[in-house]
């Protein structure tokens, strides 16, 4: 197969918009400790500002995570449209990646019913 400039710049986009999409998963992880952290702050009967603070850390790390993953995800569109860049490695990634991100939330969603924190109030936190 030839190596030609186009897929060459297509394959260095394709893995540092992959290796970005790893900060999603990060940022689930943190979302996670954040919400220990703060159900720990609602038992101890912790102040407005304890709790605001903690609300602040969460969005912070979400908003991050978020905005990397997206840099990412718009990194491996442009490989795939724009250098046509296609190899079988980046075809895998997102199969599987999909499916992670898909389970992660799901397991998100039943840790967080399983806490007894409602949907609602959970998401009032972020928005």
């Amino acid at each position: 197969m030839e190596s030609s400039p186009s897929s060459q710049c297509g394959a260095f986009i394709a893995k540092l918009g992959a290796w970005l999409q790893v900060s999603l998963v990060l940022g689930v992880a943190a979302i996670l400790c954040g919400v220990e952290a703060f159900r720990a702050i609602e038992r101890e009967g912790g102040d407005a500002a304890q709790l605001i603070t903690t609300i602040d850390e969460i969005l912070l790390y979400a908003t991050i995570s978020s905005n990397v993953a997206l840099v990412g995800l718009a990194l491996v569109k442009i490989a795939i449209t724009v250098c046509r860049y296609r190899a079988r490695w980046l075809f895998t990634f997102l199969c599987f990646y999909g499916l992670l991100s898909f389970g992660t939330s799901l397991l998100v969603m039943a840790w967080l019913m399983a806490l007894g924190v409602s949907l609602a109030s959970f998401m009032f936190c972020f928005f």
